[in-house]
């Protein structure tokens, strides 16, 4: 075995045990892993999770278990595996601790056969443990699992079983751009076979944009919010409320923005699988903006600042320990697509209209189930498209409303002033453009070895580059050099990491200054990694003559080709970039990196 301790890690993993409290059967430590050229990345793992155990093993690798909780010996780790997935299911909250310490590095398993044999392992003992209850299958991310929650099994009385009614809440202004292909989504792809679409009008119109045939469904009813006094500020909670109060049939509530479109025809059926659990209150699902970047993967609540998880970040990048990817669990989930039973909803009096009336009424009404011992889940599998911020036109006097957000953001912080247990303790919470949430560590070491960059080290810019070891930034820091972040969206290039406050944006078309700065800040390096950043695309002509120009030398490493060179893929020139011609685009990318763009796929 090649896993190293850390010095005193031993000793720390034994005070642990010591000092544990008599409920812990587990407690499972860090670990760092070493990459094949030496470089190290973190493993910082959150409080037990078990969705995410389910998905991905992260307790085993460095673990303590109390011996009177096993039932059997401890023969390989599959064993062990399945001890730890009995003890979470079959003892009281608390059973499983995290010690948030880096005790032992570990070598990188990269050898897809040994990641397949070990997942297969994994999903046998899942199998065996909860039998027909869940489905599991291989997720793309090598060594993962996707493991599905049915809801039949729990709704299951004697020889028949029970299909509960899903009441789906759709508050919308009413403009059939956007809630008719909502309404149609629901209609047409969705496999689940009893639920009810509550159109709730709340705007000027008198009736929704619906065709004839949207309300010629049975399943669709549409109802007028008619509390809503002319010129009073929106209530996102109390239009909720209202509709499940006055009108919502079902033993489960789906909470719908009016934008959602296009979903896998099992997201309704996948959610329903958390809901119908006895420890779960809020389940979301996992929102894509059609530009192809994330829009939910759920939010934290971390010592009084919420934000949206990886929001802005490109789709298919995983992120750090896979949340990107897998199910798992969450303080909260955005109500733009959120379930939860009726009864747990009424458990918690429902949304809080009166302090949270818009902003963070859904956050507050997760917390809220948290803080009655439920889990809030974000089911990866119910994935759908949701353009953000189309759903309602923003207010005319913006002063009035960012003073509201001010408010609000005070508010939210004295009630909920608690660390998020999901967020490793050594990670500092930053909100970037659009409340995603950015991490940045606390600590200036982790008990890695040292690598501190030499005053002539190499400055490299990072443009709309991912987080974690997925992106570039370890291994410019691995290789000696001074990262630095920047997002390019629309015609604003902006630093992001470090975040200097006294540094503004820059204009694309004035690349002159562009130049300036950058030679002031002494980056000799530029790596274009996207062309879609946190506020959505680029304009890639403009961007790429303007980096052209700064002379500085550029290198094309794409998180997605055809986001760099659309014309080589079968996507087409994506929509998200406009109107935007091809022919300019590849002169431009032609000019600054050279060669033909027909290569360039191949040779990136």
């Amino acid at each position: 075995d090649t896993t190293e301790w850390k010095a005193n890690g031993f000793d720390h993993l034994e005070k642990a045990c010591r000092e544990a409290d008599p409920n812990a059967q587990v407690i499972y430590a860090d670990h760092d892993i070493r990459a094949a050229d030496g470089g190290r990345y973190p493993d910082m793992k959150p409080d037990f999770d078990l969705e995410l155990f389910l998905a991905r093993d992260y307790v085993t690798p460095v673990c303590a278990v109390r011996i009177s909780a096993l039932s059997r010996e401890i023969t390989n780790k599959h064993v062990l595996y399945g001890e730890i997935l009995r003890i979470s299911e079959q003892h009281s909250k608390g059973a499983i601790q995290h010690l948030p310490l880096f005790l032992v590095t570990i070598p990188e398993v990269s050898s897809p056969e040994t990641l397949a044999v070990d997942a297969i392992g994994r999903q046998m003992v899942i199998e065996d443990f909860y039998r027909d209850h869940v489905a599991v299958r291989a997720h793309h991310i090598p060594g993962a699992l996707s493991v599905i929650r049915k809801w039949p099994p729990a709704c299951t009385k004697g020889d028949n079983t029970w299909i509960p009614k899903i009441s789906i809440i759709v508050p919308t202004l009413g403009g059939g751009r956007l809630i008719q292909p909502c309404v149609n989504t629901i209609r047409q792809h969705t496999k689940y076979p009893n639920f009810e679409v509550l159109v709730v009008q709340n705007g000027p119109r008198a009736e929704p944009e619906l065709n004839q045939e949207s309300l010629d469904d049975p399943r669709v009813r549409v109802v007028r919010y008619d509390p809503l006094v002319a010129g009073s500020p929106f209530n996102w909670s109390a239009i909720n409320n209202w509709a499940v109060r006055e009108h919502a049939k079902g033993e489960y509530l789906c909470f719908v923005n009016d934008d959602i479109a296009n979903g896998s025809e099992d997201w309704l059926d996948n959610m329903l699988g958390h809901a119908v659990r006895d420890d779960v209150g809020a389940v979301g699902a996992r929102l894509i903006h059609p530009a192809g970047i994330i829009q939910h993967v759920g939010v934290i609540a971390h010592k009084g600042i919420a934000g949206h998880l990886y929001k802005g970040g490109q789709n298919g990048n995983p992120g750090n320990g896979w949340l990107a990817a897998l199910t798992h669990e969450m303080n909260a989930v955005t109500a733009a697509c959120m379930m939860v039973s009726r009864a747990k909803f009424d458990l918690v009096d429902g949304f809080d209209e009166e302090n949270f009336p818009l902003n963070y009424s859904d956050t507050d009404f997760c917390m809220k189930l948290r803080k009655q011992g439920l889990r809030n889940v974000v089911e990866m599998t119910a994935e759908l498209l949701h353009p953000e911020g189309t759903s309602r036109s923003n207010p005319a006097d913006q002063e009035g409303m960012v003073r509201r957000l001010q408010s609000d953001n005070a508010r939210f912080a004295a009630k909920w002033p608690d660390p998020d247990p999901y967020w490793h303790p050594d990670l500092a919470l930053g909100l970037a453009q659009g409340g995603m949430a950015i991490p940045g560590l606390d600590r200036t070491q982790l008990n890695w070895p040292p690598r501190p960059a030499a005053p002539d080290a190499e400055r490299v810019l990072l443009i709309n580059d991912m987080a974690g070891h997925a992106g570039r930034a370890l291994e410019c820091v691995r290789k000696g050099a001074v990262p630095l972040g920047a997002d390019v969206s629309g015609l604003v290039l902006r630093l992001i990491a470090p975040i200097p406050a006294n540094v503004g944006g820059w204009d694309v078309r004035n690349a002159a200054d562009l130049a300036t700065d950058l030679k002031h800040l002494g980056i000799t390096k530029i790596v274009l990694r996207s062309l879609v950043g946190a506020g959505g695309a680029a304009a890639p002509v403009e961007v790429l003559r303007c980096l052209a120009a700064t002379g500085i030398p550029v290198e094309a490493d794409p998180i997605d080709p055809a986001l760099l060179t659309p014309w080589n893929s079968d996507k087409g020139v994506l929509p998200v970039f406009g109107a935007i011609g091809a022919n300019d685009w590849r002169a431009a990318y032609e000019n600054l990196f050279g060669g033909s763009a027909e290569t360039a796929e191949a040779a990136d």
